[in-house]
C-alpha cells in the first residue's frame, strides 16, 4: 500500500499592501478629488482603507540636480502652470522645506488615523536632471550639505518629525532611511550608521516605530 501523506498546512494569504509615492507638493496639498477637497495622499490612503487593506506604504520623494553623477542641491517638484513644461524643481530652502513637512504630517496623520495596523515610510531621492542618473549611482554622502542643504535636512528630518508627531502606539510604523540607493550606502557607510542611532533613539520615543 502507497504511505499516506497528509497535506501541508494551507498557510493564510499574504497582503499585496498599497502604496503611495509622493513626488511633488501637489501630492501632499489639497485639490478637489471626486467631489471634496482632499490630497491625493488621503485620497490613497482612503481608497486603501476602502479595500480593506491592514498595510500602507509611503515613499517620500524630493530630487537631487547637479549633472551626471553628482549632486549640486536638492529640490522638491513643484507641478504648477508657472513652469512652460507644466512642472519644474523648487529649489529647497528653509520655508520650502517646512511646506514639505507640513504635507508629509498630514499624510501620515490620514494613515495612522485611518487604521491600518502598519505603515511604512520610506525615503528616498530621484534625479531631476536631463537625462537622468538613476539614484542606485549616484554618490553622496547623506550628511553632507549640497547648496546649503544635506540629505538629512531635505528628506529624514522632515520626515521623521512629521511622523513622530502623528504616531500611535497601537500601530507599527516601519521608518527607511533610504531606498535604492546602493552607492551612497556602501561609499558613506558611517554616515549612514550615524544617522540609523540618531533616528532610532528619537522615534524610539514612540515604541510602535521602528528605523
Amino acid at each position: 500500500a502507497v504511505p499516506h501523506h497528509p497535506s501541508p498546512d494551507v498557510r493564510a494569504p499574504v497582503e499585496l499592501s498599497n502604496s503611495f509615492i509622493i513626488v511633488s507638493y501637489q501630492d501632499l496639498e489639497p485639490q478637489m478629488i471626486r467631489g471634496r477637497q482632499q490630497t491625493p495622499c488621503e485620497y490613497a490612503i482612503t481608497r486603501a482603507r476602502s479595500l480593506g487593506g491592514k498595510h500602507f506604504s509611503i515613499v517620500n520623494t524630493a530630487y537631487w540636480l547637479g549633472g551626471p553623477g553628482q549632486v549640486n542641491y536638492w529640490a522638491f517638484k513643484d507641478v504648477s502652470s508657472r513652469y512652460p513644461m507644466g512642472f519644474g524643481y523648487d529649489r529647497v530652502n528653509p520655508d520650502n522645506i517646512k511646506r514639505w513637512k507640513s504635507g508629509l504630517q498630514r499624510c501620515f496623520r490620514a494613515a495612522i488615523k485611518a487604521g491600518f495596523s502598519g505603515v511604512q515610510i520610506l525615503n528616498h531621492i530621484d534625479n531631476g536632471d536631463t537625462p537622468s542618473t538613476w539614484r542606485n549611482l549616484i554618490d553622496f554622502d547623506p550628511l553632507v550639505q549640497y547648496g546649503g542643504f544635506s540629505y538629512e535636512d531635505v528628506v529624514v528630518r522632515p520626515a521623521a518629525d512629521a511622523i513622530r508627531t502623528v504616531t500611535r502606539p497601537t500601530t507599527r510604523v516601519w521608518f527607511m532611511m533610504a531606498g535604492e540607493m546602493g552607492r551612497s550606502i556602501f561609499k558613506h557607510p558611517k554616515s549612514y550608521m550615524r544617522l540609523f542611532t540618531k533616528y532610532r533613539g528619537t522615534l524610539a520615543r514612540s515604541s510602535s516605530v521602528k528605523v
